[in-house]
């Protein structure tokens, strides 16, 4: 049996998760190391506990980002590190493609993300006549004190939130006092590598777009 392995190094306190072709197998949160340098050797110590040897791994999945760019940085050199040392496939997956995939309705969205405490990037998805989503490759940067006018102000009916920081629940709870009345809320109770696996998962059972990069 082949193994994946989505790494994310955007958030704050960067996790793991493996994989199989059919179901998640362990999903490993580290918490705040104290160095990116540690962070080989902490999944090589998961990586042995499910006895698994380097013949197992099929292919290595990382997130490009936008956020952190220190934290970005970091997971494309592992994940390069990692594939090309081990001759493994190498996918990069783009957080807000991530958002967008796990988002409920197919009408007006905006996706929502928070970077550090109270400091968020925001994308706007709009369908046209046609119900075709309109090109939303552009994302605003934008603050706590901006962010309630800005999404009120959008014609949305769902709100796709996610934090990487560690204090989710003070996310959650401004996203759910604020917007309740106005869009429907959507907060993904999973890690962000989770996330990667999932949408790894689900493309793969479609064949889509296998294991290519994707960019969004």
């Amino acid at each position: 049996m082949s193994y994946s392995l989505a790494i994310d190094t955007v958030s704050r306190e960067p996790n793991i998760t493996l994989f199989t072709d059919l179901k998640i197998i362990k999903v490993k949160e580290f918490g705040q190391i104290k160095s990116s340098g540690n962070l080989l050797g902490l999944i090589k110590d998961e990586l042995d506990s499910e006895n698994l040897i380097k013949n197992d791994l099929n292919d290595i999945v990382v997130c490009n980002g936008p956020g952190n760019f220190t934290g970005i940085r970091i997971g494309i050199s592992l994940g390069q590190g990692i594939s090309r040392s081990l001759g493994l496939m190498l996918t990069c997956l783009p957080l807000f493609g991530l958002l967008f995939f796990t988002s409920k309705t197919k009408g007006n969205r905006i996706l929502l993300y928070e970077y550090k405490k109270n400091n968020y990037l925001l994308k706007y998805i709009e369908k046209d006549e046609k119900k075709k989503d309109l090109d939303f490759s552009q994302f605003e940067n934008i603050n706590l004190d901006a962010l309630e006018k800005k999404i009120r102000d959008l014609d949305a009916c769902e709100l796709v939130g996610f934090s990487s920081v560690p204090t989710k629940t003070d996310f959650e709870d401004l996203i759910y006092t604020k917007f309740d009345e106005s869009v429907n809320i959507s907060v993904p109770k999973k890690t962000l590598s989770e996330l990667m696996a999932n949408q790894m998962l689900k493309s793969r059972a479609k064949r889509s777009f296998g294991n290519a990069p994707i960019y969004y």
